[in-house]
């Protein structure tokens, strides 16, 4: 009889408990921040094509968030949030598209269930969108973050990254530069059995200098195009070179043209490697109006034009393609710029490298550089 008492009050005390964890179940804001990673034929053509996401408590529940529409963006970034319970947890997520016709059409969903984000709920994920239908997925990712109603979402914070290239022989490290955007060198080939070759062989793939990287140190010099190429070239009477790297950042951006096809955009007297600089934006024009009606998601002086509706090539070829554009209505150009403007390491990738900031240079430089 004891033992049965005993069994019928564990029973209820566990109730019971379950009922106050579920209300000590703190809420979290969810922010849907945009998509990465789209197919090229899903995001070209994409003028005149609008896509927004829901999120709705799952299955089933009530609509939590409608973004806005995002309107001739390949990748959008919404940047939206909502506020949730993180229990029963489970949040269904759906990217519709609307075109021109204004029909709206569902391309596919996602699901994250938030019992599965750990303590303190501070959390960035990419989720896949399957098809509706159910077979395979759309090839591209939804970037959703999580955190406590009172704390702050985690930061996306691309770093540059050391890279100790040892030259015994005193060598040029075979390095083809670009320095038009006047405060890095970008990087538009690395020669065969070079020195730099020789070092990427050796470490990992997110550590290799390599074609669409850019500079911005050299032996301790950052700033300017000109110190960072002289620079380079002494780094050939040394025995090893500490240079910074940045990563390249890239996106997608398709535009409606005007009448005489031109979006606005000026270009160095001389292109190098396979992109072309955009050395001005001229005011009144359709680049700088989609600037200012898409400021997250602006094209900026210093910004590399690297494909032309989906076709990369040589700057003489991108111009050419670019020349063209006054015989289309529409275009999607491939962007890529420095992943974060800072010049320094993390410590875990410091070594010995100490870089000394340097003022901006307002005017390009003309010409290349090697090293």
């Amino acid at each position: 009889m004891g033992q049965a008492c005993h069994t019928e009050e564990c029973c209820g005390n566990k109730e019971t408990t379950e009922v106050d964890e579920r209300l000590m179940v703190p809420w979290v804001s969810v922010q849907v921040v945009g998509l990465v990673g789209w197919p090229e034929d899903m995001w070209y053509p994409a003028v005149g094509r609008s896509l927004f996401c829901t999120a709705s408590e799952s299955p089933g529940g009530e609509v939590l968030l409608s973004t806005q529409s995002a309107k001739n963006l390949a990748e959008p970034l919404w940047n939206e949030e909502f506020s949730v319970s993180a229990w029963p947890g489970l949040l269904e997520f759906r990217l519709w598209e609307e075109g021109v016709d204004r029909r709206v059409r569902l391309l596919g969903k996602a699901f994250l269930d938030l019992v599965d984000v750990p303590d303190p709920y501070v959390f960035r994920t990419e989720l896949l969108l399957a098809l509706e239908a159910g077979a395979g997925n759309l090839g591209c990712r939804l970037v959703v973050k999580v955190r406590p109603e009172d704390g702050k979402f985690p930061v996306d914070d691309p770093t540059c990254f050391a890279a100790i290239v040892d030259n015994p022989r005193k060598k040029a490290l075979g390095l083809e530069v670009d320095p038009h955007d006047g405060t890095s060198l970008y990087v538009t080939g690395v020669k065969a059995d070079s020195i730099v070759q020789t070092y990427n062989k050796g470490v990992s793939s997110d550590l290799e200098v390599t074609e669409g990287c850019f500079i911005v140190g050299v032996n301790g010099v950052s700033g300017k195009s000109v110190d960072l190429d002289k620079a380079l070239k002494k780094s050939a009477k040394l025995t090893r070179a500490e240079l910074v790297v940045c990563p390249a950042k890239g996106f997608h951006v398709a535009f409606a043209l005007d009448f005489n096809g031109s979006l606005g955009m000026s270009f160095p007297k001389r292109s190098m490697g396979r992109s072309v600089l955009i050395s001005n934006i001229i005011p009144g024009s359709p680049l700088d109006n989609w600037n200012a009606e898409c400021p997250e998601q602006a094209v900026v002086k210093g910004d590399r034009i690297v494909a032309v509706n989906g076709k990369c090539g040589k700057a003489a070829d991108l111009l050419k393609m670019i020349d063209g554009m006054n015989r289309e209505s529409q275009v999607v150009l491939s962007f890529v710029r420095r992943a974060t403007d800072s010049t320094s390491v993390p410590e875990t990738f410091q070594g010995s490298l100490e870089i000394e900031d340097k003022s901006r240079i307002a005017d390009l430089e003309e010409g290349g550089f090697e090293g």
